[in-house]
């Protein structure tokens, strides 16, 4: 089982948001938690040996809850997502926290 933590940044049509990624991996399976909009929403998913995978989660926003299916990769130093979800398409960014950034956010 390994832990990863993010930082990372949503790009949606009012602006750039910024939240944090929590991540469990093991055996292929994805599990955590996604920090976004003053929100805590659990995720989980997929992943292969090379990085490339698929979550499925929602956030929630101060008017709507976005339910939403991502893919991209996630790497021990970033990730790149692409969140689909209705008619709507975001791109989301990360790049790895420290141990020390982990704690401090926490």
């Amino acid at each position: 089982m390994t832990l990863h933590s993010y930082e990372v940044v949503l790009n949606t049509p009012l602006g750039k948001r910024k939240g944090t990624l929590e991540l469990t991996i093991e055996n292929g399976k994805i599990d955590g938690i996604l920090v976004l909009f003053q929100n805590q929403e659990a995720v989980n998913g997929e992943i292969d040996e090379n990085g490339h995978c698929t979550l499925r989660g929602r956030f929630c926003t101060l008017m709507n809850k976005f339910y939403y299916e991502a893919e991209g990769f996630i790497q021990e130093n970033g990730l790149q997502l692409t969140l689909c979800g209705g008619k709507s398409i975001f791109q989301m960014e990360g790049h790895a926290l420290s141990q020390r950034e982990t704690e401090a956010s926490r």
